[in-house]
């Protein structure tokens, strides 16, 4: 069984829905720490002037341990808005603006005294009934699937007891992940799991800008430049995975795939 496992990201990039495409099931760390000015509350799109720029979610005040699942979107003025005039302003002229233009619109409001994670995890899960990438059964959140287990003693340990707790074969990670040494090989194959390793050459499509293709952005620049029908197959064209060996000394366990 192939697993995935990340925080659940702000508005994604084609990347993070190739993993989901990829996994026999995706577990959404909502338990993990909320880090700001991460890619859990921004991501970028492009301007009305044709610049790269970072958009965010407006979080309430909370203390720097407060994880995911219960630091809540902040309700004090409608950030929401601002954010989606914003991104009207700079994508309305694209082709399949009118496609994304009202579900859009919907999703950036935040829900009653709701939580970065599920918020992230709710617009996630649109995304994809919209470019047609089906996740049901295939989506857990972390704080349900180790509500019965002690609290691991560090991020390697949260990774495998998930791993573990849901018989996992093989476990897929980003390219940084796994380069930042976070996952070592030797620990998967000790427990008979192979590691990959994401790959992704990020394909190339007209975004009706001046100057070159800029990749990594919010899957929303592909969404409203090729349509909602065409991402998914767009997002499969960059798809790469390496499988990560172990060490000669890695220990007995069949690595699996």
């Amino acid at each position: 069984m192939k697993l995935g496992i990340s925080q659940p990201l702000f508005l994604p990039w084609l990347g993070f829905f190739d993993l989901l495409d990829t996994v026999d099931l995706f577990v959404a760390l909502d338990n993990v720490q909320l880090t700001r000015s991460t890619f859990m509350v921004r991501n970028r799109l492009f301007s009305a002037d044709h610049k790269v720029q970072w958009i965010s979610a407006s979080v309430s005040d909370c203390s720097l341990e407060t994880p995911m699942n219960q630091a809540r979107l902040s309700h004090a003025k409608p950030w929401w808005e601002g954010l989606y005039a914003r991104i009207q302003e700079s994508y309305r002229g694209r082709p399949h603006w009118s496609a994304l233009a009202q579900p859009l619109r919907e999703w950036l409001r935040p829900g009653e005294n709701e939580s970065v994670a599920a918020y992230n995890g709710r617009i996630i899960l649109a995304l994809c009934d919209l470019i047609g990438l089906e996740m049901s059964g295939r989506w857990q959140w972390a704080s349900q699937a180790l509500a019965d287990a002690p609290p691991p003693a560090s991020g390697r340990d949260r990774v495998m007891a998930l791993c573990q707790g849901c018989h996992a074969t093989a476990y897929y990670n980003f390219h940084r992940g796994v380069a930042l040494g976070l996952h070592s090989p030797d620990d998967f194959a000790r427990q008979g799991m192979a590691l990959y390793q994401q790959q992704y050459d990020h394909p190339t499509y007209p975004q009706g800008r001046p100057g070159g293709f800029t990749p990594y952005l919010s899957i929303l620049d592909a969404l409203v430049c090729v349509g909602p029908l065409e991402v998914l197959p767009l997002i499969r064209r960059g798809r790469g995975w390496r499988l990560v060996p172990p060490s000669a000394t890695a220990g007995e366990g069949e690595v699996g795939s």
